[in-house]
C-alpha cells in the first residue's frame, strides 16, 4: 500500500481554482503576510487567476456586521496544512537571502505545491490509521485489500490526487486519528486520555463542523457509563467519571477556539455565517435521496459504501462498541447531509461529505471480507470484485473530466453506461498520455 501511495503521487495535480479551495487555503497567507482575516488581496488574486471558477461572488459579498470578504470554510484544514506551508515559506527566504530570484509572497506556485501535497499526505497517512485499526479485528489480508477498495474506489482518490486542496483529506485524518483513538479508550482510561481524546475531537470539528458529530461517540459512551453507576448504585464512580468527561469537553472547547475566534473576528459573532444555515433543514428531507438518489446517491457513485455499510453487522459481532459507533456515526452524517439543501453537492465528485467516513467503511468491509474467507471464497475472486469497483469509480472519474458540462447534473443514466464500458476504454490510452505528460488538457481552469 505504501509502495502504491509513492507510485502514485505523480497523479496529484497541484491547483487550487474552485471557491471552496480558496476559501480553505486563504487563511494561510492573510494570517502570515497580512496579520488579518480581511481576504480581499487573496480573492482578488485569485479571481485573476482563474475568472471564470466563481470567486468574484466571495469577493463581492461582505458580512454586514464586520464589513470583511465572507469565508465560511473553517480554519482548521488550514491549520493542517502549515507546517508545510511555513516550510517552503522559510526555504523561499533562505533562498531569496541567497540570492535565487524567488518571490516568497505566500501565494506562488511552491505554496500550491505544499498544501495540495500536504493535502495528499494527511489522506494517506488516514488511510493507514484505517489499516492499522481494521488489524485489530482482522487479517491482513482483509484489512489490507478494504483500506485500498475504499481508497480507490470511492471519492477518496479524486480528492486526495485529483483535487486535493479541499478539507476532505483533512477530514479523513482527523476522523481517522479521533476513532482510533476513541476505540481504546474506555471508562477506565487514564485523564490525561479524555483529554487528548477530546483535544482530537475539537480538532475533527475545527476541520469541518460536521464532524463534530463523531463526538456522539464518546458521548454515548458517557450516557452508557452514567446509566451503569447509578443503575448499581455506584455512587462513588461518578465524581471520576464526571472529571474525566469535564477533561474531555476542555479538550474539546480548546482545540475548537481557534474558530470560535474566527468567527467572531469574520461574523461578529461566536458563530458561522447566515449563509450557511440558510441552506440547511433540520428536518433532512433529503435523507434518502443522499445515498440513493439515481444521479447522486452514495451508494450510486460508490456501490462499495453499501458493502462497507453491511458489514458494519459483522463488525458488531466482532466489536459491539466499535461496530454500533460506526452505524451511529455513519447515520448521523446521512442525517446531516440530508439536512443541506444543496444536498447534491452541485459539481461535486461523488458524495464528497461522507469522505470522513472512509475509515468506518474500511472496517465494515473488511469484516465483509474476514466473512468471506471464513466461507472460503478464494482470494483471487475478492481482489476481482474489488478490481471492478476500482474500475467503476476509474471511469467516473473519466466521465467527471472529460465533460465538465454536465458536472451540476450528476450521473446521466442515458449515456454513463456506453462511456464506461465503451467510449472510455478507447480513449485510455489518450487519457493516460494527456494525464501525465499534458494534464492542462484535461482541466478547464488549471489554476494554481
Amino acid at each position: 500500500m505504501i509502495a502504491l501511495f509513492f507510485l502514485s503521487l505523480p497523479l496529484v495535480t497541484p491547483r487550487i481554482y474552485a471557491v471552496d479551495s480558496v476559501e480553505y487555503f486563504v487563511y494561510l497567507p492573510s494570517l502570515l503576510f497580512d496579520h488579518d482575516l480581511d481576504f480581499a488581496d487573496e480573492y482578488a488574486y485569485f479571481q485573476r487567476l482563474n475568472p471564470h471558477a466563481g470567486i468574484e461572488g466571495v469577493l463581492n459579498k461582505r458580512d454586514p456586521t464586520t464589513g470583511l470578504p465572507l469565508n465560511v470554510a473553517p480554519v482548521g484544514t488550514a491549520l493542517l496544512w502549515s507546517p508545510a506551508y511555513l516550510g517552503v515559506h522559510g526555504v523561499l527566504l533562505l533562498a531569496q537571502a541567497l540570492g535565487a530570484p524567488v518571490t516568497p509572497n505566500g501565494l506562488s506556485r511552491p505554496y500550491i505545491l505544499a498544501v495540495c501535497y500536504a493535502s495528499t499526505l494527511c489522506a494517506f497517512a488516514g488511510l493507514l490509521l484505517g489499516y492499522r485499526l481494521c488489524r485489530r479485528l482482522f487479517s491482513p489480508l482483509a484489512s489490507a485489500l478494504a483500506i485500498s477498495v475504499i481508497w480507490l474506489a470511492t471519492p477518496v482518490l479524486f480528492y486526495s490526487h485529483a483535487s486535493p486542496p479541499w478539507s476532505h483529506s483533512a477530514s479523513l485524518f482527523a476522523v481517522a486519528l479521533f476513532v482510533t483513538v476513541w476505540q481504546r479508550t474506555h471508562v477506565e482510561s487514564s485523564a490525561q486520555r479524555f483529554f487528548l481524546l477530546g483535544l482530537l475531537g475539537g480538532l475533527v470539528a475545527l476541520v469541518r463542523e460536521q464532524d463534530g458529530l463523531f463526538l456522539l461517540l464518546p458521548a454515548i459512551d458517557a450516557l452508557v457509563a452514567y446509566i451503569g453507576a447509578l443503575r448499581h448504585r455506584a455512587w462513588r464512580k461518578l465524581p471520576a467519571l464526571l472529571g474525566r468527561h469535564l477533561l474531555l469537553a476542555g479538550g474539546v472547547a480548546l482545540a475548537f477556539s481557534p474558530q470560535l475566534a474566527v468567527y467572531r473576528v469574520l461574523n461578529g459573532r461566536f458563530g458561522p455565517n447566515p449563509t450557511v444555515s440558510a441552506k440547511f433543514d433540520w428536518a433532512s428531507p433529503h435523507f434518502f435521496q443522499v445515498l440513493v438518489d439515481p444521479h447522486y446517491g452514495l451508494i450510486v457513485w460508490s456501490p462499495v459504501v453499501l458493502l462497507a455499510v453491511l458489514g458494519f453487522v459483522r463488525v458488531v459481532r466482532v466489536d459491539r462498541r466499535l461496530g454500533a459507533g460506526a452505524m451511529i456515526a455513519f447515520l448521523a452524517q446521512v442525517y446531516l447531509a440530508g439536512c443541506f439543501l444543496t444536498w447534491q453537492g452541485p459539481g461535486s465528485f461523488g458524495q464528497r461529505r461522507f469522505i470522513n467516513c472512509a475509515v468506518l467503511f474500511a472496517l465494515g468491509l473488511a469484516a465483509l471480507i474476514a466473512f468471506a474467507r471464513s466461507k472460503r471464497w478464494p482470494g483471487w475472486l475478492l481482489v476481482g470484485l474489488g478490481s471492478i469497483l476500482v474500475l467503476w469509480n476509474a471511469g467516473l472519474m473519466a466521465n467527471w473530466i472529460l465533460y465538465p458540462a454536465e458536472r451540476n447534473a450528476g450521473l446521466l443514466w442515458d449515456r454513463l453506461p456506453r462511456r464506461i464500458l465503451v467510449e472510455i476504454p478507447r480513449q485510455a490510452a489518450d487519457l493516460l498520455w494527456r494525464l501525465f505528460l499534458a494534464r492542462h488538457t484535461l482541466y478547464r481552469n488549471p489554476g494554481g
